[in-house]
């Protein structure tokens, strides 16, 4: 049996330590084809385009959050001109994917990431026109509940009868919510453990799982934010779609914003009582 690690079509396993990562070689073909993207440049012909694409598809498996950094990258894929045009928004993308890519030196990918095991955290989150908010346990039965409320501005940026033109939707508040859930956990959760979250909605869900996006807005940079967060504090998420009687601790958080931090607390005490929340 090999032990140790081994190569194999630009793959570096190791069965000891159970992580996999790319061969030198292999990332270094990659960094450098990435180099010759200067942010000064404003078009690139479609065929380095697909080369591009076709490089960052193959590495997938050794990033696995990457899989939510193609929005960008896919938008020639509806083009029939030789040459695309360079946007900042595809150059942020493509500065993820550098940072992503340097990261395999010091942070290798583990086999938990890509196969998923039990969940030792569990939590929802939802959104509304007023706020987000979210709720999770911990592997040792605590209760966590958060929320934010949107400011004026932001309200009415959302889609509505009244306004039907905007291009903020529930579901961009509802990725922003997945955001913010991992940001807060993240000072809590340790390395590998796998949070289980929620969405109230099957659409939301399917939504939010999409490794890309076709129109422009929010999703585009939010997605590349649930992309670093997994990688920068090496945990793993998975969402489920939880109905709307299972999700009322979430959807609550969501739109209790007239009550002080205590009284939320008081509230979930006397609506879901918990003994350690």
């Amino acid at each position: 049996m090999p032990t140790g690690p081994r190569g194999r079509r630009g793959w570096i396993f190791d069965l000891i330590a159970q992580t996999l990562t790319l061969s030198q070689s292999r990332e270094q073909k990659t960094a450098t084809y990435l180099s010759l993207f200067l942010r000064s440049l404003r078009w690139a012909l479609i065929t380095a385009r697909q080369k591009l694409h076709g490089l960052l598809i193959n590495i997938v498996p050794t990033i696995p959050v990457s899989v939510g950094m193609f929005t960008q990258l896919q938008d020639y894929l509806w083009r029939s001109h030789w040459r695309v045009r360079l946007t900042p928004a595809v150059h942020n993308e493509l500065h993820t994917w550098r940072q992503l890519i340097h990261s395999l030196a010091a942070r290798l990918t583990h086999f938990y990431e890509l196969v998923l095991h039990p969940p030792s955290w569990i939590g929802g989150h939802d959104a509304a026109n007023t706020g987000m908010g979210g709720s999770f346990f911990s592997p040792t039965g605590e209760f966590f509940v958060w929320n934010s409320e949107f400011t004026p501005t932001t309200r009415e940026m959302f889609i509505t009868w009244d306004n039907p033109t905007i291009d903020l939707t529930i579901k961009d508040g509802e990725l922003a919510a997945q955001v913010l859930q991992l940001a807060i956990l993240s000072t809590f959760i340790q390395h590998l453990d796998h949070l289980l979250n929620g969405v109230g909605n099957i659409s939301s869900r399917t939504w939010v799982r999409r490794i890309s996006v076709s129109h422009p807005g929010a999703s585009r940079p939010l997605l590349r934010y649930v992309a670093w967060l997994r990688r920068r504090y090496t945990f793993v998420s998975s969402l489920s779609y939880y109905p709307g009687v299972l999700n009322i601790m979430a959807d609550a958080a969501s739109r209790l914003f007239h009550l002080s931090g205590a009284a939320l607390l008081a509230h979930f005490d006397s609506r879901c009582p918990y003994p350690l929340s």
